[in-house]
C-alpha cells in the first residue's frame, strides 16, 4: 500500500565518470585496509574491522559526492 507519493523533479545533471579517480579511491581504501590489518597483527593497533571487498562502494560514494 502506497500513501502520500509525489513526483520529485531534480535539477542535477549527470557528471562524466572519472574512472581513474574511482580506481585511485579503491586502491587507497585497499592499501589503508591492508596497513591496518598488518598493524593489528603486529599488536600495534588496538582493533581492526576489515573492509576488504568493499572498496568499490567507497569509490561509488566518492563519485556521487556533489562537491
Amino acid at each position: 500500500m502506497t500513501i502520500n507519493t509525489r513526483a520529485v523533479e531534480t535539477s542535477t545533471t549527470a557528471q562524466p565518470l572519472d574512472i581513474l579517480a574511482l580506481y585511485r579511491t579503491m586502491v587507497t581504501a585497499r592499501v589503508t585496509n591492508d596497513l591496518l590489518k598488518t598493524r593489528k597483527t603486529q599488536g600495534r593497533f588496538p582493533f581492526y574491522i576489515g573492509c576488504a571487498g568493499h572498496e568499490s562502494m567507497a569509490a561509488v560514494v566518492a563519485a556521487l559526492d556533489e562537491s
